[in-house]
């Protein structure tokens, strides 16, 4: 009886009258032990980029019987294995690395990675656990490294990409802050730095102002024609234990043409310590206690 081949690493199963008094021989009990030490420990290096299909000849040495795949190619790799229920342990050196048996589900180990997949002699699967039993994650890399960062990134796109509808994209926001009227998230401007001023001045939309009247009174004028959500933040900017700020000079905000709360007037602030906040709501500055 001819010798035949074992279904998945294709060992010799050497037959009666095979390799008759050789089995010590090159191509007796040898060659497939040689073969069993290269399936359990053997390292297969895979150099070329794109395509690459293990070969799985029998009875003598060939790329898709050892157990590791040390995959050093330079751009993304594919790697198709035989139809055979094995099992691999694979490092994807410096690029993404696919394995494939040329059927639907493929396993994908990302560069950098070293994981462990199995082929149930149609599809692959990399071997990841979802339960880590209340274990927490240790030793994990400098969060400010470069690696760390391209994760973060990695992670934020995916959170926004998830969140598709509930938050906002991200073009055009350069530089802006996102946040919520506690219903809908929206991008709005970073919260502009306060400016001190000690004698008169035009206010612009969205100034932050300490108004200093320790070297004598001054005005503040609000910015002519405002538009709607437009808003100025006044504060005694002088008062201390021992100085009274506004309270021994008063600033006055200038209503520029504009109303205030619907009146013809300007607003004198007298009071030691006191905020403001002008915003334009409804064709007239409504003013709320309080920067």
């Amino acid at each position: 009886m001819a010798s035949t081949p074992t279904t998945r690493n294709g060992f010799e199963k050497i037959g009666p009258g095979e390799q008759n008094n050789g089995w010590g021989g090159p191509n007796g009990l040898n060659r497939v032990l040689d073969l069993v030490d290269a399936a359990i420990d053997g390292v297969t290096t895979i150099s070329a980029s794109g395509a690459t299909t293990l070969t799985s000849t029998q009875y003598v040495a060939n790329t898709a019987r050892p157990r590791i795949l040390n995959v050093t190619a330079v751009g993304p790799a594919t790697i198709t294995i035989p139809s055979v229920e094995k099992w691999y342990i694979v490092r994807a050196a410096t690029v993404n690395v696919t394995i494939t048996t040329g059927g639907a589900t493929t396993a994908t180990i990302i560069a950098g990675d070293i994981a462990l997949v199995f082929c149930d002699g149609a599809a692959v699967r990399k071997v990841q656990s979802n339960d880590f039993g209340g274990a927490q994650l240790t030793n994990l890399a400098d969060p400010t490294s470069a690696q760390s960062a391209a994760t973060k990134a990695y992670a934020d796109a995916l959170a926004f990409a998830a969140l598709d509808g509930d938050l906002p994209g991200q073009t055009g926001n350069a530089g802006n802050f996102l946040g919520t009227d506690g219903t809908v998230a929206a991008w709005g401007p970073a919260l502009p730095h306060p400016i001190r001023k000690t004698a008169n001045y035009t206010a612009s939309d969205k100034d932050r102002i300490e108004a200093d009247t320790t070297g004598g009174a001054f005005t503040i004028t609000l910015p002519a024609s405002p538009a709607e959500g437009d808003y100025v933040q006044v504060w005694d900017g002088g008062a201390t234990d021992v100085l009274n700020g506004w309270a021994t000079n008063k600033v006055t905000i200038a209503r520029n043409s504009s109303s205030i709360n619907g009146l013809s007037q300007d607003v004198e602030c007298n009071t030691k310590g006191a905020a403001l906040t002008f915003e334009y709501l409804n064709s007239t500055w409504r003013v709320r206690i309080g920067a």
